[in-house]
C-alpha cells in the first residue's frame, strides 16, 4: 500500500485527539515494523514528548517476556491485538494505564477484564486509510464495543450496493474518504481500481473513497459498529 506523506501528517495531528499528550508517558514499540500500528506507536511518542521504548522481539512475545518488559521498562502506554490481550493476565501489567486495542475486534469480556485502572481505546482502520481512522473509549457495560467515531479528516460512509447511504441501524458496506486515503497498491492497478472508487459525494475532481469490504452500521448516537466482512 502506497501511503502518502500528507496522509501521515494529518494522521499525526488527528491521533492526538484519541490519545492526548500527558506527562510521564512511556510507550512500548510493541508492533512489528511490518504492521502499520508501529507508525502509531512511534509517532504518538516522538511527536508529543513521550518516551519510546524499543526492545528486542524476543522480549515482546505474549506472556512472561512481554509482561517482564512492561514491568522492567515501566510502560504506561501499550498497543496490542485482542489475541495478545487474551493470552495475558491484566495483573501482570500493573504500570499500563493506557491500552489501545488494534487489528481485531475486541470482545466485551476483554474490555471487562482489562478496564480496571486503565483507559482502553478501540482503534479501527485498514492500512489503506493510513493506519486507523476511528476510535472509541471502551466502557465495560457488557456490550460489544463499537469502533466509534471518525478521527478528524476522515469521512465514513455506510452505503448499500447502489452506493446510497443507509439510515442508522441498517447494515451496509463501509467506504472511507478523506485525507488519509492512500494512493493505492504498488504495481497492482487492477486491485487499486477495484478497491479505490470515485467519490460518490465529492465535487473535487479525482476524489476517491476506499471500499473496505466491511459490514457496519451506525447507531443513533453516530458511533460505528463493525459486524464482519461482506465477503464472508
Amino acid at each position: 500500500v502506497m501511503v502518502e506523506h500528507a496522509g501521515l501528517v494529518d494522521f499525526d495531528l488527528a491521533h492526538r485527539e484519541a490519545m492526548p499528550p500527558r506527562p510521564g508517558r512511556r510507550v512500548l514499540q510493541n508492533a512489528s515494523v511490518s504492521f502499520d500500528v508501529s507508525t502509531w506507536e512511534w509517532m504518538m511518542a516522538l511527536t508529543t514528548g513521550a518516551t519510546l521504548v524499543v526492545a528486542p522481539r524476543e522480549r515482546l512475545r505474549p506472556g512472561p517476556p512481554l509482561a517482564d518488559t512492561v514491568r522492567r521498562e515501566r510502560i504506561t502506554t501499550l498497543s496490542a491485538t485482542p489475541s495478545v490481550l487474551a493470552a495475558m493476565d491484566p495483573a501482570d501489567l500493573p504500570t499500563v494505564t493506557e491500552l489501545t486495542s488494534v487489528g481485531e475486534a475486541i470482545s466485551a469480556d476483554l474490555v471487562r477484564a482489562w478496564s480496571p485502572g486503565r483507559r482502553i481505546v478501540n482503534a479501527y482502520g485498514p492500512t489503506e486509510i493510513t493506519v486507523f481512522c476511528t476510535t472509541e473509549v471502551c466502557v465495560p457495560d457488557g456490550g460489544v464495543p463499537p469502533v466509534g467515531r471518525a478521527l478528524p479528516g476522515t469521512e465514513l460512509y455506510v452505503l448499500d450496493a447502489g452506493l446510497r447511504p443507509v439510515p442508522p441501524g441498517v447494515v451496509g458496506e463501509l467506504y472511507l474518504g478523506g485525507t488519509g486515503v492512500t494512493r493505492g497498491y504498488q504495481n497492482r492497478p487492477d486491485l487499486t481500481a477495484d478497491r479505490y472508487v470515485p467519490h460518490p459525494f465529492s465535487p473535487v475532481p479525482g476524489a476517491r473513497v476506499y471500499r473496505t469490504g466491511d459490514r457496519v452500521r451506525f447507531d443513533r448516537t453516530g458511533r460505528l459498529h463493525y459486524l464482519g466482512r461482506a465477503d464472508h
